[in-house]
């Protein structure tokens, strides 16, 4: 990809729960790294003229099936303290990099939000999987799951997010950008000091992992005060799936 505009480009991150709690290492040492790295290829995009990036956080791994098979309380936690060390870290990339637009996905609070509510958008098993049934080939029987498999999300999920991550750059685009929030029930905005997140029970966190708990600084994104623009999204939902991904550093679902 290299005719592409600053201004108008879209960089999007999102680490998977595959590649947050299967790993070999420790977990502070996977939540350092994999926090460290995304600093840095953002720093390197951001040098060569990015102004825009989306990230997603984690999502919840102890609802998925594979998730209540092992039934381990420390996935949670873990996945938990992974996402307010994202959160800390697009705090400091929107004090470190001027003039960008640094936006926040919160997918945790959007699983959540559609698990509670998955009648209201077709979704009427979220304990099975997808695969398994005999008529997995159906893509009517699919979209009726939530989880495609044990540990991936079904289609219509992706759908759902597509569609809510189109609403929520929307959103974030008009005039002034105001407080955010997935699904207008889900909150996209931590409220560190009343959750899991002010518990610090890793034992050497790093700069990222340290809870900010009285501030709301940067928590939301802002728009690109020195040259006036501010991103604009095409208004189509099938935009979802394509223009909103101009660019992709995709690391779930594969």
């Amino acid at each position: 990809m290299t005719n592409w505009n600053g201004n108008s480009t879209l960089f999007i991150f999102w680490f998977g729960i595959n590649d947050i709690v299967t790993t070999n290492t420790t977990y502070e040492n996977t939540i350092d790294i994999g926090l460290t790295n995304a600093y840095n290829t953002i720093f390197d995009l951001y040098k060569r003229g990015a102004q825009n990036f989306l990230l997603i956080n984690v999502p919840p791994f102890n609802d998925s099936p594979w998730g209540k098979m092992i039934n381990e309380t420390s996935y949670y936690e873990f996945t938990n303290f992974f996402n307010i060390g994202y959160q800390n870290l697009v705090s400091q990339l929107s004090k470190n990099f001027p003039n960008t637009n640094i936006f926040l996905y919160n997918a945790m609070d959007e699983f959540n939000y559609l698990l509670e509510n998955h009648n209201s958008v077709g979704i009427n098993d979220i304990d099975g999987t997808a695969i398994d049934n005999e008529e997995s080939n159906n893509v009517s029987i699919v979209e009726q799951y939530f989880w495609y498999n044990v540990l991936h999300p079904s289609t219509s999920v992706h759908r759902c997010l597509a569609t809510d991550i189109h609403q929520f750059l929307n959103k974030c685009s008009v005039n002034k950008v105001q407080p955010s929030t997935t699904h207008e029930k889900a909150l996209a905005n931590f409220d560190i000091e009343n959750s899991f997140y002010s518990v610090d029970y890793m034992t050497k966190p790093s700069e990222f992992l340290q809870p900010k708990l009285n501030t709301t600084e940067n928590q939301i994104p802002k728009q690109n005060i020195e040259s006036g623009s501010t991103l604009k999204f095409s208004n189509s939902i099938n935009s979802s799936y394509f223009a909103l991904t101009i660019f992709l550093f995709y690391f779930l679902f594969f």
